[in-house]
């Protein structure tokens, strides 16, 4: 019972197709109306547009000088900067140390040189006197003054 009505109605949906189809096939114009113009200069409004990712041109790696945290930051990613501008500041949490270090490093660095003259003072001395023992008080009188 079901079935009878079910042929008529694929039977009407072939009818529609192919009076759809017949119109289509036999109208000699075009789908959507076409406008026809004469060339002409003109001017053409250049621009570009597309789908990407933006990359500076040039790109400059940054650190700091001295080893430490960082404590405030006055620019962030992306940001335009200029030649001397600040860019951040860093916590001087040892700087009272580090700075005590710099400048007792002369006075460390001459005590080494002292103590390594002094050494091979020693070891000319020593090695004199068990060649010819006596002669370095008369032929090097200042190498035994030296220790």
């Amino acid at each position: 019972m079901k079935r009878p009505w079910k042929l008529a109605l694929a039977g009407v949906a072939i009818i529609a197709l192919a009076a759809a189809m017949g119109r289509f096939a036999t109208d000699p114009g075009p789908l959507a109306p076409v406008a026809v113009r004469l060339a002409a200069a003109s001017e053409i409004e250049q621009s570009v547009s597309g789908i990407g990712t933006v990359e500076a041109r040039h790109a400059c790696a940054i650190g700091p000088t001295q080893a430490g945290r960082v404590l405030r930051l006055h620019v962030d990613h992306g940001d335009a900067v200029r030649p001397g501008q600040l860019l951040g500041e860093m916590d001087p949490v040892d700087l009272e140390q580090r700075l005590s270090a710099a400048r007792s490093a002369p006075e460390r660095a001459q005590q080494g040189v002292l103590s390594r003259t002094r050494t091979m003072s020693e070891r000319l001395h020593n090695a004199a006197e068990t060649r010819a023992p006596g002669r370095v008080q008369k032929e090097a009188p200042g190498l035994a003054h030296m220790h």
